[in-house]
């Protein structure tokens, strides 16, 4: 048929669509065209009817039943087909998802529906295009075609809205997403109740991934469940869908997700995540407006009228939230989802220490830098991302650091730490562990651009550069100076795809030393400050600004290898310590002679190049370098000093960035006619004195022009307040005046005159040189040099020593002024007779002649030689130890750890003196070393105070013991301890010098009166507390006063010993200063002994609360995990001390210093420190602030002190030491402290300008700690080694039960200073026993007082038990004791409870024919020892050892127990009698499947129904069905359920009975018989006759052992 329409031009392309969608195809056009329009006919013909089916084959996948456990059971389902159409339209996908390939694996991605082709066909049928058939009838087969998504829709950048349409009716939608126009609608549907299927649609998403954008459409479906009542239905209406009661969507959400639901009525119960949503006022009426209908405000007036838009906006993170149809069930036609950007994601960086490493927010950008790909800022300091960019995050290590790894905050390893998602390895490869896996690491190697990752296959991309190198090598190739913090920057790429926390951690290089400056013996000064640098660094030698060697200049430094480093040049820092040297050369010129003007600068300013100073009280130099021309033209130059005098003022620039200068200050300075002296300060107006003329500060100078009446003047800073100052020069003026020069040289018969003196000069040595012979003196000593000049000068010249034979001579004028130096050597002449040996000891005692044997000497100990010469380094070896003494008379080698038992043969090779002379012998000594056992003793403890007396009681007790060789011990039980004093003290009678009392009062009366300080006199004391925290023992002085107070004094005695205490000094400091900085000392322990040992002690008092006391050479002291707590000097004193594992307790105060020291010249170590930590008494002081305290200071003699490994959780003053007296000789150290996190502590800062130290003084910063042990330090002349006498003796019992409770495995055993005590402690019966401990003196019981949870001393022992019935019912301990009496970790705890024995009658067994011996069997309500002459046994399942196996075979195997357990069955065997089982707390670890009634009375069977211990004729010995009502006392019986049901079944027809097999390998008291044995069967006939069994032919027989018939061969009957 064919029909003609006229169409306009207007309408020609809708209407041309609309009869294509009614089956007409076009056949032929015509135009006809006149001026005004154009007339378009076209010809049209009905075209031909055909099928259209979907299928999804085989090959396709798509979400089904195999996947739908992940989507709420929804299921695809594929589009109608279409049948007998002329045309027909693709529908647009609502029923097919795809979140799987063709082969059924998961996509991260998922897949969209494209379009649909027929199978081996490329044409493409998209969605929503209408087609026709070619021909009449055909069928068309369309197959799905997905596209996998170009990327997940987790990092969308776009804000989305999802528009799921459920009417059929074709609307137009504007989308806001696209801000494009769509047509949309739904295809038919009926989906009844209890259906579970996805309603799909498309979305357009714009997604970054890698930093790219991958915009896509991509399907998203809704997972809908109908349930028992719901429905999706749209056939009968156009515009609307009606969802039946029930119905569930769970749509894709998130938090801030707004969704928005159009009903056809008001919506009551329907729910979106779970709330009732709210009615949409203005999109009601937007979208009734396009509908024609009434408003909302119309209809409230009562107009007719329908549709609704109700909104909620979730909460929810959860990304499938439910919309729940209710009961108000109604049509709806689609449903909005305005979805947020999900890629914003933050990411907060720090690093684990500020001073290790640096990043900045600004150096973390995306990759990619254009408008689309933003960075924000968020208040909380980090950053916000689009997620799935990819950031490039850079930062830089400091100086003595390098990358260690990054972890991520948020993500916790098995162990509860951050997991490093990245790692430096030492091989040179990076682990790299995926952010959402912290199990998988995995190595990258190092690319060869020297990054590590791609971008396309690993986590992370990690590039380094030396960005930040700011010097050059000597070739010219770019390094760091030492002066560079920042170093080597990271730069770390890589994807964000979730919230981050990232900590950057950097550790410690191992490649960082330091470069130090010691000060030498001549000078006067301090040494520069240390340089702290890595390998490769350039470091620069310092100009000199701190040392003066009064005629000489700095000239150069070398270290110990001799090499040379110029001062001014950089050197390549070296992967090894520098320990420089300071070479001093006589000056060339000096002030007097100069031949024109030339000035000398000293700075005051860090910033100017000015070292640190720091002298308040105290007096320094400064040193500048005056610098001129020689008339050749030669540059020379001298150093030059000024003195800093803050004895009464004050200089400072380590807290500002000038010096300042308080009132009172004054500056020494060389001075000549005319000069000019100017001082540069920061300000005006400030009055001063300068050579004796006051000036006042202008423009920020002031100068005057110095008389010269004297060579040094004085800038007095004696009105006002002081300045901050920059500088201070001097300019010299030529000098006109004759100068004396050297006449002549004299040593004894020598003398030299100024001619020989110059050529000597100009000789190679360049010295002075006078040949001595200082043996000829008994004390070795070098004649005195004198001297004479001309113009009345002087000479000074100093002293040389044998072991120092260089010495000095200066020529000065009158008024002091160094014109001329002369360096002198002296050379030895060699003896004409050999050294001698004057005596040899050994461990104290002497012997001659050079071949000694000794028997029963210690394992270690020192033998002694002493010659009358000083003798060179002598060479000495004992088995593979060879070593050498020092120089000097007396040579002494410590020996240590011989065998026990052994012989040793110690050979000593003396070579000769240091003036030539050769010894020539060598020295034999064959030691026979003593047995271990004879070094320990067994006795118990002498007082026990609270038992034998009081505190005082106890001390009177051990100074009256009158046994030279024997220790005397004293325990202390926890408790508080009153010291009431045993002496008087002898103190001022003027009330001006007389110690104060607790209200700051003069108290002369307290002469000769008791001041509470109490006295031990006797050696070989041990003062032992049951523990730290629960002992004190205090002490109550009137008047403080260091050598009044002590809580306890030792007073010459030697190897005293107090353990597991506090000692406390408990004077009123605060009211002796009555607020001030007045003195409050008041001592702890004062130790005027030797061999002194305190193991964890705590010592408490505020000033001088450890006072060493002992000018001794020999001296010594040892501290082991102590307490020592106060404010001001609280260890003062001498002696060579060493602290091990210590706590030095800052209290509350300001200006705060620990140690004060007063080493003697003769001790060689002073207070050692190591692995101490230092920490504030309380988290939240009132006066102490951070850096208000420093580590020690210089008291008198030569004070050392040495700080290794300390960590400190509060730091010092940078300078680190501070004043006290001046001049002294300090031997100040410090070595790799750590603060709280372990970070080190740069020590470049550290000086000794506030010691105002003497020449010869130690550098501050050591490198080398080898020689700092515990046997060079303490081990003195007797070989003494404290860390061996303190050893504790750990329980193991005790360790294992730490162990058990999870504590840290430092604080379970440390096997380097613990004995561990394998006690194996038990009760049995009445008795607590344990092992005994060969080094143990005795063993402490304590018992535990259960209502205040303390343990509570009871005795000790050196027996290896003890009866409990004197002390009752409860929980016992036991603690050894040392050799010294220290007790170490207890056992673990036992419970005693007093309970009779059990007696056990063993009873004959009828018809067995073991008559002398019986079973049993037993069970008892506690644990039980099993008495000697029985044997009772565990049962288990047949060669099975565990109490699970079921027996299977009618055999049990018995295992010997020599304990039987509470509540468990055993079977007893032995001979007839009674026998006692005693308690005991010993357990037994064998397995037994034997259960009992542990009662003392009979109890009903019940549901116990097993077998039961019997014997039996026909089975012998064995378990048999028990058919009873009741089960004995104290009887074990098998249950039921421990048997087979086939074993089970023989044993309830009496079958069998469960037999014995003794476990192998074990051994009984008799081998019992278990079963009857074999006999030889004898059977008879039905007649009773006797039958041979072999001859027995046919028929039925009587068995006399087996009890029944025996069907003999060839027998056709059976039984009758």
């Amino acid at each position: 048929m064919n029909r003609k329409n006229k169409i306009s031009t207007g309408n020609f392309l809708r209407s041309l669509i609309l009869l294509v969608m009614m089956g007409w195809m076009g056949s032929a056009w015509a135009q006809t065209t006149n001026d005004q329009d154009h007339t378009i006919i076209a010809h049209f013909k009905e075209g031909f009817m055909g099928n259209v089916k979907f299928v999804i084959p085989d090959t396709i996948r798509v979400n089904g039943k195999d996947e739908k456990g992940n989507f709420k059971n929804a299921i695809s389902i594929k589009p109608d087909d279409m049948l007998n159409v002329r045309s027909f339209t693709i529908p647009t996908n609502y029923t097919l998802f795809k979140s799987i390939d063709n082969n059924g694996n998961a996509v991260e991605q998922y897949y969209t529906l494209k379009y649909w082709t027929q199978e081996n066909d490329t044409t493409k049928y998209e969605l929503g295009n209408t087609y026709s058939f070619s021909k009449e009838g055909e069928t068309i087969n369309l197959i799905p075609v997905f596209k996998m998504n170009n990327a997940t829709q987790d990092n969308r950048t776009n804000n989305p809205v999802i528009r799921y349409d459920f009417a059929r009716k074709v609307k137009e939608y504007d989308d806001p997403t696209t801000k494009k126009s769509r047509k949309v609608c739904a295809q038919t549907v009926n989906i009844g109740k209890n259906q579970q299927v996805f309603w799909t649609t498309k979305v357009w998403v714009e997604v970054r991934e890698g930093g790219h954008d991958k915009p896509h459409w991509r399907d998203v479906a809704l997972w809908c469940d109908t349930g028992k009542k719901g429905y999706i239905r749209n056939e009968q209406f156009d515009n609307w869908c009606a969802f039946g009661p029930g119905t569930t969507f769970w749509f894709p959400s998130g938090t801030g997700t707004k969704i928005s639901l159009m009903s056809y009525s008001k919506i009551t119960s329907t729910t979106i995540d779970d709330s009732v949503p709210t009615l949409d006022r203005e999109r009601t009426n937007r979208e009734r407006e396009k509908a024609g209908l009434p408003s909302l405000e119309e209809e409230e007036k009562g107009a007719k009228s329908y549709m609704y838009v109700y909104t909620h906006t979730t909460k929810n993170a959860t990304l499938r939230p439910a919309i729940k149809i209710g009961d108000d069930y109604s049509y709806y036609q689609w449903l909005e989802l305005s979805i947020l950007a999900a890629n914003w994601v933050t990411l907060h960086t720090d690093t684990n220490d500020d001073s290790r490493g640096v990043i900045s927010k600004d150096d973390i950008q995306p990759v990619i830098t254009d408008e689309s790909h933003k960075r924000e800022e968020l208040e909380d300091g980090g950053l916000a991302f689009h997620k799935g960019e990819r950031i490039k995050m850079m930062f830089n290590r400091k100086k003595g650091y390098e990358l260690d790894k990054i972890v991520d905050l948020d993500k916790l390893d098995e162990n509860g730490e951050p997991v490093a998602v990245l790692k430096m390895n030492d091989n040179g490869t990076v682990n790299m562990v995926g952010f959402d896996d912290g199990t998988t690491t995995t190595p990258v190697k190092q690319n060869a651009d020297g990054s590590w990752g791609k971008a396309d296959s690993t986590v992370f991309v990690l590039r380094k550069a030396e960005a930040y190198q700011s010097g050059k090598d000597q070739s010219g190739k770019e390094c760091y100076l030492t002066s560079d913090s920042i170093r080597t920057q990271y730069e770390l790429e890589f994807d964000i795809t979730t919230h981050r926390r990232l900590q950057i951690c950097f550790k410690e290089m191992k490649n960082t030393y330091y470069i130090t400056y010691n000060a030498g013996d001549k000078a006067e000064g301090t040494s520069p400050e240390a340089t702290w640098v890595e390998h490769g660094d350039q470091f620069v030698i310092p100009k000199n600004k701190t040392l003066y060697y009064e005629g000489n200049t700095l000239d150069h430094w070398v270290d110990g290898a001799g090499t040379e480093y110029e001062i001014g040049v950089a050197y390549k820092a070296p992967e090894k310590f520098i320990r420089m040297f300071p070479v001093f050369k006589p000056n060339e010129f000096n002030i007097l002679n100069l031949t024109k003007e030339a000035t000398a600068t000293w700075h005051f300013a860090k910033n100017d190049g000015a070292p640190t100073i720091n002298y308040e009280g105290t007096k320094g130099v400064l040193v500048t370098q005056l610098e001129t021309e020689a008339e050749n033209g030669k540059k020379l130059s001298m150093d030059l000093k000024i003195t800093l005098d803050g004895s009464k003022g004050k200089f400072n620039n380590v807290s500002s960035v000038d010096l300042q200068i308080n009132k009172g200050s004054i500056v020494e300075f060389p001075s000549t006619k005319d000069c000019v002296a100017k001082w540069t300060a920061t300000e005006d107006g400030k009055k001063l004195t300068i050579a004796d003329q006051t000036v006042t500060l202008s423009n920020q100078e002031a100068s005057v022009t110095c008389s010269g009446a004297s060579s040094i003047q004085k800038v007095e800073f004696n009105q006002g307040d002081g300045a901050y100052s920059k500088s201070f020069s001097v300019t010299y003026k030529p000098q006109n005046d004759t100068k004396p020069t050297i006449e002549s040289l004299t040593c004894k018969d020598k003398a030299l005159k100024a001619t020989e003196i110059l050529e000597m000069m100009n000789s190679t040595d360049k010295c002075v040189t006078f040949t001595v012979s200082p043996w000829e003196n008994a004390k070795d000593t070098i004649p005195a040099v004198t001297g004479k000049a001309t113009e009345n000068g002087t000479v000074t010249v100093t002293k040389a020593t044998v072991l120092s034979p260089e010495c000095e001579a200066t020529v000065k004028t009158q008024s002091g002024i160094v014109v001329e130096t002369y360096p002198i050597k002296f050379i030895f002449e060699k003896p004409t007779v050999a050294p001698t040996l004057d005596s040899l000891t050994v461990n104290g005692t002497t012997y001659t002649g050079n071949t000694i044997e000794l028997n029963n000497v210690p394992r270690s100990g020192v033998v002694k030689l002493n010659f009358n010469r000083p003798m060179k380094a002598t060479s000495y070896q004992y088995g593979n130890v060879s070593s050498s003494t020092d120089i000097g008379k007396e040579q002494i080698i410590k020996y240590w750890d011989l065998p026990s038992e052994g012989t040793v043969t110690l050979k000593i090779m003396p070579t000769g003196d240091i003036y030539g002379g050769t010894y020539g012998q060598e020295i034999t000594l064959t030691l026979h070393v003593a047995k271990d056992d004879t070094r320990y003793h067994h006795h118990t403890f002498n007082f026990i105070v609270g038992k034998d007396g009081n505190m005082d009681e106890a001390i009177k007790a051990a100074n009256n013991y009158d046994k030279t060789d024997h220790r005397y011990y004293i325990f202390v039980p926890d408790g508080d301890y009153q010291l009431t004093g045993n002496t008087t003290i002898s103190c001022s009678t003027d009330s001006q010098k007389a110690p104060v009392d607790e209200n700051g009062d003069s108290r002369p009366d307290m002469n000769g009166q008791n001041n509470h300080m109490t006295e031990i006199r006797k050696s070989n004391i041990s003062l032992i507390g049951q523990s730290k925290e629960g002992v004190k023992i205090w002490n109550h002085p009137v008047v403080e006063g260091i050598s009044y107070t002590a809580t306890i004094q030792l007073n010459n005695t030697n190897d005293f010993y107090a353990q597991d205490l506090t000692l406390e000094n408990q004077f009123n400091y605060w009211g002796a200063l009555g607020g001030s900085s007045g003195a409050g000392g008041a001592v702890a322990f004062w130790d005027r002994g030797n061999r002194s040992i305190l193991k964890n002690v705590a010592l408490m008092s505020w000033q001088d609360t450890y006072y060493s006391d002992n000018s001794s050479p020999d001296y010594r002291g040892y501290f082991e995990n102590c307490d020592l707590a106060g404010v001001v000097d609280w260890i003062c004193g001498n002696g060579d001390i060493w602290f091990e594992k210590c706590n030095l307790i800052v209290r509350d105060r300001t200006d705060n210093n620990i140690v004060a020291s007063g080493t003697e010249k003769s001790q060689a170590w002073g207070y050692v420190f190591n692995n101490c930590t230092i920490r504030p008494e309380t988290d939240k002081p009132t006066q102490l602030k951070g850096n208000d305290w420093t580590l020690a200071r210089p008291r008198n003699n030569s004070p050392a002190c040495t700080f290794l490994n300390t960590k400190m959780y509060t730091q010092p003053r940078t300078y680190g030491w501070n004043k006290m007296t001046e001049g002294l000789k300090v031997r100040f150290h410090e070595y790799n402290s750590v603060d709280e996190s372990d970070t080190p502590i740069p020590l470049g800062t550290r000086s000794l300008a506030a010691c105002s130290p003497a020449p010869g003084s130690d550098d501050c910063i050591l490198t080398n700690t080898s020689d700092y042990n515990i046997r060079n330090v303490m081990g003195g002349t007797d070989a003494f080694e404290p860390q061996e006498l303190c050893k504790q003796i750990d329980a193991e019992s005790g360790l294992q039960s730490k162990k058990d409770e999870e504590l840290e495995d430092k604080e379970k055993v440390d096997t380097k200073n613990h004995i561990i005590w394998k006690d194996s402690i038990s009760t049995n019966d009445n008795l607590l026993q344990w092992k005994d401990q060969e080094e143990a003196l005795c063993y402490f019981i304590f018992k535990l007082d259960e209502e205040t949870g303390k343990w509570i001393y009871k005795a000790n022992t050196t027996e290896n038990q003890i009866n409990l019935n004197d002390y009752g019912n409860g929980f016992y301990c036991i603690r050894a004791a040392n050799q010294r009496g220290g007790l170490g970790s207890a056992t673990k705890a036992i419970e005693y409870v007093l309970v009779d024995p059990y007696k056990l009658e063993i009873k004959k067994i009828e018809g067995y024919k073991e008559e002398k011996y019986g079973w049993s069997t037993i069970c008892l309500p506690f644990n039980a020892k099993v008495p000697e002459q029985v044997t009772a046994y565990a049962a288990t399942a047949h060669n099975m050892s565990d109490s699970t196996s079921l027996i299977k075979d009618l055999t049990m195997t018995l295992t010997p127990v020599t304990v039987i357990n509470a509540n468990k069955g055993y079977v007893v065997y032995g001979p007839v009698g009674e026998y006692n089982f005693h308690p005991t707390s010993s357990e037994s670890k064998a397995a037994t499947i034997l259960k009992g009634n542990p009662k003392y009375e009979a109890i009903p069977v019940e549901n116990n129904k097993g077998y039961v211990l019997s014997y039996k004729s026909t089975w012998g010995i064995g378990f048999y069905k028990y058919n009873g009502s009741t089960l004995a006392a104290n009887r074990a019986w098998l249950p039921k359920e421990m048997v087979n049901q086939s074993n089970q079944d023989n044993l309830a027809l009496g079958k069998h009975s469960i037999r014995f097999a003794i476990a192998p390998g074990t051994t009984s008291i008799n081998s019992p018989t278990l079963h009857k044995k074999d006999e030889k069967e004898i059977i008879y006939n039905l007649n009773g006759q006797q039958v041979d069994k072999s001859s027995a032919q046919g028929g039925i027989f009587i068995s006399s052992q087996k009890g029944k018939f025996y069907k003999a061969p060839g027998s056709s009957g059976g039984r009758r």
